[in-house]
C-alpha cells in the first residue's frame, strides 16, 4: 500500500460524496472522492492532516507529456527498480513526494519499454485514494 502524508486543502461536497484536495507535500496536490461528508466524517475540514492510501494496482503510468486520459492524479518520478515477472511487474519509483510502488501487466511494461531511471508520470484515479487521519 502507497502511503503519502499531507494535509486536506479543500473539501467539495455533493450528496454523499466529497471530492477531498491533499497538497501531499512540494505543492503536488492529489484528489480523493470518498463515500463521507463531513457530517459523517470529522476529518474532513481544510488543513486537517492526513494520508492519502492507495493500491500499487491502482497505479498507471506515463511517459508521455500528452494529458490524453482522464486521471486527476499526476506525480513525476524516475523508476528506481524493477522487478519483471512473467505476468506482472513490480515498479519502484522516486517523486519529490516519496516513493511510489506499482505492479504493472509485463507486457505493458516491456510495450512502453520502461527500464531504470526512466522519467514517467505516475496517474492514480481520485476514486483509487483512500483517506485515513494520522
Amino acid at each position: 500500500m502507497n502511503r503519502l502524508p499531507g494535509h486536506i486543502v479543500s473539501v467539495k461536497e455533493h450528496g454523499a460524496l466529497s471530492a477531498v484536495t491533499v497538497n501531499v507535500g512540494h505543492e503536488v496536490l492529489i484528489q480523493a472522492i470518498v463515500i463521507e461528508t463531513s457530517e459523517t466524517a470529522a476529518y474532513l475540514q481544510s488543513g486537517k492532516e492526513i494520508i492519502a492510501l492507495f493500491k500499487e494496482t491502482a497505479v498507471t503510468l506515463d511517459t508521455g507529456t500528452a494529458e490524453t486520459n482522464s486521471a486527476q492524479n499526476r506525480i513525476t518520478a524516475a523508476v528506481a527498480q524493477i522487478e519483471k515477472g512473467v505476468l506482472l511487474t513490480n515498479v519502484r519509483l522516486r517523486s519529490i513526494v516519496g516513493e511510489i510502488d506499482a505492479v504493472l501487466p509485463t507486457e505493458s511494461i516491456e510495450r512502453l519499454a520502461i527500464t531504470r531511471g526512466a522519467q514517467v508520470t505516475v496517474l492514480i484515479m481520485s476514486n483509487e485514494i483512500m483517506l485515513a487521519e494520522t
